[in-house]
């Protein structure tokens, strides 16, 4: 899903209160693909999260919501140490932590 303004369309990613692009508070949601490009990406070597064992690679993802002037950008992660290129297909998972705790996440294609 991707936050959109009804008043002037923008799609926008983190979701808030109100639209960065015309400040308009009429905000709905929209069906995002669940496909996209890697568009970065970054390998962490020091744990800091105990669901998250190190060496992971953090991938920053495009995704091309239908109507969107420019892609929706979203952050996953990659158990291990990999090394996408930029442009790269990926596509969404949901992975669950916890009872109670499940995350949307990326894998990349083969």
């Amino acid at each position: 899903m991707a936050q959109t303004c009804q008043s002037c369309g923008n799609v926008q990613q983190p979701p808030r209160p109100r639209c960065i692009a015309c400040h308009g508070t009429d905000l709905t949601w929209r069906d995002a693909p669940a496909t996209g490009t890697v568009h970065s990406w970054t390998v962490v070597e020091h744990q800091i999260n105990p669901h998250f064992p190190a060496p992971y690679t953090v991938l920053l993802v495009d995704v091309a919501v239908p109507g969107a002037t420019h892609p929706v950008r979203y952050l996953g992660h990659v158990p291990g140490r990999t090394e996408p290129a930029v442009g790269d297909a990926v596509r969404l998972v949901f992975e669950d932590l916890a009872e109670g705790v499940t995350i949307p996440n990326w894998v990349l294609d083969d």
